[in-house]
């Protein structure tokens, strides 16, 4: 009769040690899935970027399959990602030098993520993917406006 209760115990941890892996088996393919679909949508978006297409700012969602996809483009702001000295402030001429050119414009630097979300029972998993590119449509733009702009006063015009 012993060992019958041996075996039966033997039998029901086995049974839960397969069931975990199974499922843990299933929340890693899918995690895999959703990694490979970010990488496909952040493989696009870097590819419009290469041939001079920036995306929109602004957020979009896509459903593909199970999946939840969504993008968000913001500017992101340069000044804000400069380092402040060891003394506790930042560089005036940085700071002035970064005021004349972008002005009250729309940097042209994007900060781009990619989540992928899917439900997996009552959990909600997500992977994300980040990276940056630049408008070169908006780049020009400071070119341009930078090459128009008047000689100071006190500097000898440029031939």
């Amino acid at each position: 009769m012993a060992a019958v209760a041996v075996v039966a115990i033997v039998f029901s941890t086995l049974a839960r040690v397969a069931s975990e892996g199974l499922r843990s088996q299933g929340i890693s393919k899918r995690r895999f899935e959703a990694s490979l679909l970010a990488d496909s949508r952040l493989a696009e978006i870097e590819t419009q970027l290469a041939v001079g297409i920036a995306p929109e700012i602004g957020e979009s969602e896509s459903e593909e399959d199970l999946f939840s996809i969504r993008v968000s483009v913001t500017s992101f702001d340069i000044a804000s990602a400069i380092p402040e000295s060891g003394f506790g402030d930042t560089d005036p001429t940085t700071e002035a030098t970064l005021a004349g050119v972008l002005g009250d414009d729309v940097s042209p630097v994007r900060a781009i993520e990619v989540a992928v979300t899917w439900l997996e029972g009552v959990n909600e998993y997500r992977v994300i993917r980040n990276t940056f590119g630049i408008d070169l449509a908006v780049l020009e733009g400071l070119a341009g406006t930078e090459s128009e702009s008047p000689t100071p006063p006190g500097s000898a015009p440029s031939p």
